[in-house]
């Protein structure tokens, strides 16, 4: 069916036209003409009244889902419920495409949250993958954010990949005196009440110590992971880079996109 758009301001890459109308056909633009062509083939016409007409927004990076399977502490909603009421939100914000960005935790200095466990990210990319073959209001993307002292969730990625159950993959290292957390008291006082929760007391010397003894996710590694996603059509994201360097250094590994430098 052919449908009209008349009195919107179009929203296009390098200028904003007024005085058009626009035709879809299929799902698809097919035409943007002048307000005085003849509206008689459209099968349904909108008056946008001089409102914005733009493309819906793609949010890359975003961990609300989280809020929306877990309302309370004590409550956590079923998966397709949580993501259902998340894309009616998400919709009136004009964001039709989101990458929901779940992690693969391993330290719990920032508070233990059940959703950041190898378990609920593997439900999660199983459910996005598919609601993509069902009815959505929006569409639905896998972001896997790995925390490279996560060792543990290398094997994790790799599989997902392979079986294409992510769609980007984000490198991440919240290790204070860096990144997010170049200065130790915001990330003293992060510790000390993340999201509300209470964590375990330490001094500042001992989570140093603790950060500097953990392992991590090797060079080569990331490597390998950023080279098997460019193989299967998979961005891959560093996270908080805050040097030069870094950046150079991630530009070597083979990431594409530097979130929040």
């Amino acid at each position: 069916m052919l449908r009209a758009i008349k009195n919107a301001k179009l929203v296009l890459p390098d200028q904003i036209l007024t005085g058009k109308t626009l035709f879809i056909e299929d799902g698809r633009i097919s035409a943007i003409q002048d307000a005085s062509v003849s509206l008689e083939g459209a099968g349904a016409v909108t008056d946008a009244h001089g409102r914005f007409l733009m493309p819906g927004f793609i949010d890359v990076h975003s961990d609300r889902i989280e809020q929306f399977i877990l309302p309370r502490p004590t409550a956590r909603l079923n998966f397709e419920l949580a993501m259902k009421e998340c894309e009616r939100e998400l919709l009136c914000q004009g964001i039709t495409m989101m990458y929901h960005s779940l992690s693969l935790y391993k330290d719990e200095l920032l508070g233990k949250s059940p959703l950041r466990t190898k378990e609920s990210v593997e439900q999660m990319a199983a459910l996005i993958e598919d609601l993509r073959t069902r009815y959505h209001l929006i569409h639905h993307r896998f972001h896997l954010r790995l925390e490279i002292d996560n060792v543990d969730a290398f094997p994790v990625a790799k599989e997902m990949i392979e079986k294409k159950r992510i769609h980007e993959i984000s490198f991440m290292d919240h290790t204070p005196g860096q990144g997010q957390y170049r200065s130790l008291e915001v990330y003293k006082e992060t510790v000390r009440t993340y999201g509300g929760r209470e964590s375990k007391s330490m001094t500042m010397e001992e989570i140093l110590a603790y950060h500097d003894g953990k392992d991590r996710i090797t060079l080569e590694q990331m490597k390998e992971l950023a080279a098997l996603a460019h193989e299967n059509g998979i961005a891959v994201a560093s996270h908080d880079d805050d040097t030069v360097q870094k950046l150079e250094l991630n530009r070597q590994i083979g990431v594409d996109i530097s979130e929040f430098p």
